[in-house]
C-alpha cells in the first residue's frame, strides 16, 4: 500500500500543519462514513426488528414496528401488502394496479424475526415479485415514508390490501392505517384513478 503524498507549500509554517490536519480529518471522516454504512446494511439482519422510520438498508424482507405493530417491510423499510384477489404464487394485479401497488422485488436474505416462507413468482407483466407464504407482496405508492401503512384495508382493484405479519399472515385490523390515500371516486384521498 502506498502512502499518500502530502504536498508541502513553500510559504508559511502553519500551512503545512493545516494540510496534514485536513488530510487526517478527511481520512477520519471517510472511516466514520464507512462504519455507518456497514452497520446499517447488517443491522436489520442481525436484530430482526428495525424501526421502520430508519429504513432497512438493503436487508431484504424484514420486520419493523409500525402504527399497526410489527409487520413485514421491504429492504428500504416500506411496508409490504398482500392482495386478497391473488392466490398462491399468482398475482392478479395488472399494469394499472401495479402503478399504485408496485411489486416488491425478491432480493436480499431473510432476516431473523421473519417466520414466513419467502419466495418469488411473476407479476402479470412477467417480472419477478417476492412472495410471503406463497402470496405475492406489494408496496403502496401512497406510503411516502418507511413504516407508513396508508394502504391498510384499502378496497382497490377488486380486492382488499393488508399489511403482513412476521408469520406471513394478513393483518386485517385497520389500526392506524387509513382508507389508502387515493380514492376511486369523489371524495376521500384527494387523488383519483
Amino acid at each position: 500500500m502506498t502512502r499518500p503524498t502530502i504536498i508541502r507549500p513553500t510559504t508559511g509554517r502553519g500551512t503545512t500543519r493545516r494540510n496534514v490536519l485536513t488530510v487526517t480529518t478527511l481520512a477520519g471522516a471517510a472511516l466514520v462514513l464507512a462504519a455507518c454504512g456497514s452497520s446499517a446494511s447488517t443491522g436489520g439482519q442481525q436484530g430482526g426488528t428495525t424501526n421502520a422510520a430508519a429504513g432497512g438498508g438493503g436487508t431484504g424482507i424484514h420486520v419493523a414496528k409500525t402504527s399497526l405493530g410489527k409487520v413485514l417491510v421491504d429492504s428500504n423499510g416500506f411496508t409490504v401488502y398482500t392482495f386478497t384477489s391473488d392466490s398462491t404464487n399468482k398475482s392478479t394485479c395488472d399494469a394499472a394496479c401495479l402503478h399504485f401497488w408496485p411489486a416488491v422485488s425478491p432480493s436480499g436474505a431473510k432476516a431473523s424475526g421473519v417466520m414466513a416462507k419467502l419466495g418469488q413468482t411473476q407479476d402479470t407483466s412477467g417480472s419477478p415479485i417476492a412472495t410471503v407464504n406463497g402470496m405475492p407482496v406489494y408496496n403502496y405508492s401512497g406510503d411516502h415514508n418507511p413504516g407508513d401503512v396508508a394502504g391498510q384495508n384499502s378496497n382497490k382493484f377488486g380486492g382488499h390490501w393488508y399489511v403482513v405479519s412476521p408469520a406471513g399472515q394478513p393483518i386485517t385490523s385497520s389500526g392506524g392505517g387509513g382508507g389508502g390515500g387515493y380514492s376511486s371516486g369523489g371524495g376521500g384521498g384527494g387523488y383519483s384513478y
